[in-house]
């Protein structure tokens, strides 16, 4: 789990998964030797096998150290999900990817909010002369593989996006990877539901942009609070 976000991101194995849950991932761990540690420097045992379903699974935290719970480094863009890694990486220790909007900020937000770790914090648009189609942008520090867009809102029903196109940048134009993607919100309220638009294949990118078409609009405005990619 990531910051304040309670059961999303995980690991279901001979389990329920939560419906809260929209970015689960779900199977055996596949752990190339669980059971086998004596100790906590002697971690091997843990370390996920080629085949396992959370290669490349975790999602990016900004200014992460750099380094796994054993010290090994990340890999660039997306890790395996927990605390340890099959592969060693550069291990960069990244600061957040930068966002922007065409939509333009409501009062007291700003797009930042959307790729500061935090699914608390939000962005809004104006509450007035909101058009569509228009663009919400995210660029990374690095090139990374993305094969899901993870959407992160509260009240959704009354300003969540509804439907958007997902593009990526293949280095001189953005492509579409899913077109027209509907996103359903349940809920009203302040608690926050995730919603994940996957790609039909993982792409290999340093950017990905919504290309936002329609949202609940009961105040006037559309929100989202963060925005992060696996």
């Amino acid at each position: 789990m990531r910051g304040t976000r309670s059961g999303q991101d995980n690991l279901y194995h001979d389990g329920p998964v939560p419906a809260a849950d929209k970015a689960a991932v779900t199977g055996d761990s596949g752990l190339t030797s669980p059971g086998t540690a004596k100790s906590l420097t002697d971690l091997s045992g843990y370390v996920p096998s080629a085949n396992s379903p959370v290669i490349a699974a975790g999602i990016d935290i900004a200014n992460d150290g750099g380094r796994d719970a054993a010290g090994t480094a990340l890999p660039s863009g997306m890790p395996d999900l927990g605390g340890l890694q099959r592969s060693a990486g550069p291990g960069r220790d990244e600061a957040a990817p930068t966002a922007t909007t065409t939509f333009g900020n409501g009062q007291s937000t700003s797009p930042a909010a959307l790729t500061d770790g935090s699914d608390y914090t939000s962005w809004a648009s104006p509450s007035t002369g909101v058009t569509y189609p228009g663009t919400i942008t995210l660029t990374f520090p690095s090139r990374r593989t993305v094969s899901e867009v993870v959407l992160a809102t509260h009240f959704g029903q009354g300003q969540g996006i509804t439907k958007a196109d997902v593009q990526t940048w293949d280095g001189s134009s953005w492509v579409t990877r899913a077109a027209d993607a509907q996103i359903t919100w349940t809920g009203n309220t302040a608690t926050v539901e995730c919603r994940s638009l996957r790609l039909p294949s993982a792409v290999a990118t340093t950017g990905v942009r919504l290309v936002v078409k329609a949202a609940n609009h009961t105040w006037g405005n559309l929100s989202v609070n963060e925005i992060t990619t696996r």
